[in-house]
Formats: C-alpha cells, structure tokens, sequence
C-alpha cells in the first residue's frame, strides 16, 4: 500500500501537480501513523493478555500457599483444647496431687501440654515473597483483593513474631523427664516415675506450665481469627479467578 502511494506520489511530482502531491503526500503520512497506532495497540493487547496469564499464575500459586496454611492452621486448633487441657491437669498436680491411676498415662497427657511449641508456625510464603520482590503485585487488578493478601500476610507475621516471643521450654523440660511419645512405646525404668513426678511438683515446673498455657490461651485466638482471614481470602481469590475464565 504504501508502495503504491509512493508511485503516486513520485508521478504528481514529475507532473508538476502540488495540490494534489501534497495530498496524497498528507494520506501516506496518515496511513503510517494509523499502522504505527495499530501496531502498538496489538503490543499492548499482547501485553496485557501477558499481565493476565501472570496474575493468574501467581492468584493460583496462592491459593495452594493458603490452602496449605489452612491445614495446618486447622491442626493447631483443633490440637489447642487438649493442650490447654493438659497444661490445666499439669496445674492441678502442683497445687493439688492426687492418687494417680495410670501413672505412664498421666506423665503422657503432660506431655501433651509441649504440643506446637516447637514446630514452625508458617511455612508456605513462596507466593507472596515471589510477588513482593518483584514487584508484580500491581498486576492484581482487584485492589480489595490486593489489600486483603497484604493484611492477611502482615498479621500472619506480626502473630509468628508474637507467638515466638510467648515460647517457653515447656516441652523441653518435659522430655527432659519423658521422652513424649505420642505411640506410647517408650517405657521407663520402675525407679524413674518417682523422680518424674516429683519434678512435676517443683515451682520452675510451674512457671513453664503457666507460660505455655498463656501461649496456648494466645495460640487458640490467633489461629481462630487467622483461619477465617484464610477463608475470606480464598473465597474472594476464588470470585477473581473465575471471573479470569
């Protein structure tokens, strides 16, 4: 096309005919701009059928990161109650002992109080780390969705930072005492249990027990409200996604 303007273009100029040059030399002008702006309004479909499959990607890579949080999540408060249950057992005994049926059982059920003392809080980031660093996290369109991933991320955090500063070595002590075995296989020797439960008597056992039951009291709230928070999240990821179909 642009050739045969030009073959135009160049016979009114042999000829003389200045009108009609300078509008044929105007169109051709036109016709370039117009194939300029087409071809930059294909690069930016193109790149924003790019920005879509990445949004996508990484809207999909947090709902398996949020999911896996969920689990485990929902391990921790399920597991808080009996937690909670045996550190208030372990609080009894000091304050009140009492003939002890099945004396293995009892010491196992202390144990139990040491349960998510130690183990990682959070461990699927991978998503959010990915987004943050590279600064794709404007390729989320839904702003409310944008906001919701930050605040769910800052008080996944804030709570690793306040749960671990709550830590005693309540579990510590006790497998000091009692190896925890949660297949009750381990057996110790007759003339342990003595000492076993007379150390469940001293006041630095006490201390423990009343720091992990302040942990576990803070453990069962955070979890709770951060389970919900994951549900919302991934029930509004899930609304953007199919709207992406």
């Amino acid at each position: 096309m642009i050739k045969f303007f030009r073959k135009i273009r160049k016979k009114l100029a042999a000829e003389n005919k200045f009108m009609a040059y300078s509008r044929y030399a105007i169109g051709e002008i036109i016709l370039v701009v117009i194939g300029i702006l087409i071809a930059l309004q294909i690069n930016n479909w193109n790149s924003l059928k790019k920005d879509r499959l990445v949004e996508r990607k990484y809207l999909e890579g947090f709902v398996s990161d949020l999911r896996s949080d969920s689990s485990k999540m929902e391990y921790f408060v399920n597991s808080v109650p009996k937690k909670i249950e045996a550190l208030l057992l372990a609080r009894a005994y000091v304050y009140q002992p009492t003939q002890i049926k099945d004396t293995l059982n009892f010491i196992d059920t202390l144990g139990y109080g040491g349960v998510a003392s130690r183990t990682a809080l959070f461990e699927n980031q991978s998503t959010y780390k990915d987004i943050i660093s590279t600064g794709n996290l404007r390729l989320i369109r839904n702003k409310n969705l944008t906001q919701a991933l930050l605040m769910y991320y800052q008080y996944s955090d804030n709570t690793e930072t306040y749960l671990g500063n709550l830590r005693t070595e309540y579990a510590t002590y006790m497998n000091s005492l009692f190896p925890y075995d949660r297949k009750n296989s381990f057996k110790p020797y007759p003339e342990e249990i003595h000492h076993i439960l007379e150390a469940l008597k001293t006041t630095e056992f006490l201390r423990l027990t009343n720091n992990e039951l302040a942990y576990a009291y803070a453990l069962r709230v955070r979890f709770t409200s951060l389970l919900k928070f994951n549900q919302d999240l991934l029930n509004l990821i899930d609304q953007e996604l199919k709207k992406s179909k």
